[in-house]
């Protein structure tokens, strides 16, 4: 998605919540996997997605939470 993305274009990701947002949520988010076999969850909701886009030569605008999904927009 970013390498689509042109210079001065915006993006965003709606996804779950990571376990830094969200503490109180730790055992939900780490039971999802094992209920719904989802191997790669647990890894997602360890590594903030904000610090993996920052990687990505993109600056992070807002990140928002609501209940269990977080929103991260961003721009190229």
């Amino acid at each position: 998605m970013i390498k689509k993305l042109r210079p001065g274009r915006y993006g965003a990701i709606l996804d779950s919540v990571q376990l830094c947002d969200t503490p109180q949520f730790e055992e939900v988010l780490l039971e999802f996997p094992k209920r719904y076999h989802e191997p790669f969850y647990t890894s997602y909701i360890k590594n903030p997605i904000e610090d993996i886009l920052q990687n990505k030569d993109v600056k992070v605008i807002n990140s928002t939470r609501r209940f269990l999904s977080k929103c991260v927009v961003f721009k190229k």
